[in-house]
């Protein structure tokens, strides 16, 4: 029997985790709702990249949060995450 070559396979590329439609994520920048396969991730947090402010804090008093998030096409090539497609 032949395998299909448009599937791959169990750890291959999927659209969701269960079957039937995709999951959603929202866009932070406008809010709208992506397929989570054409979000572009980033992740957006707080760091101190001062050399002398970072040897003056001690690193365990200074909480340094990161969170993913995610943006549309449109948006991520409007803040310049994503550069447009060469055509």
């Amino acid at each position: 029997m032949a395998r299909n070559p448009r599937r791959k396979g169990r750890d291959g590329w999927k659209q969701s985790k269960s079957r039937g439609k995709p999951s959603f994520v929202t866009c932070e920048c406008c809010g709208g709702k992506v397929p989570r396969h054409k979000a572009i991730p980033a992740t957006q947090g707080f760091r101190i990249t001062d050399p002398v402010v970072r040897q003056a804090v001690d690193d365990r008093y200074v909480h340094t949060f990161s969170r993913k998030v995610y943006y549309c096409p449109k948006c991520a090539r409007f803040l310049g995450i994503r550069k447009p497609k060469r055509r």
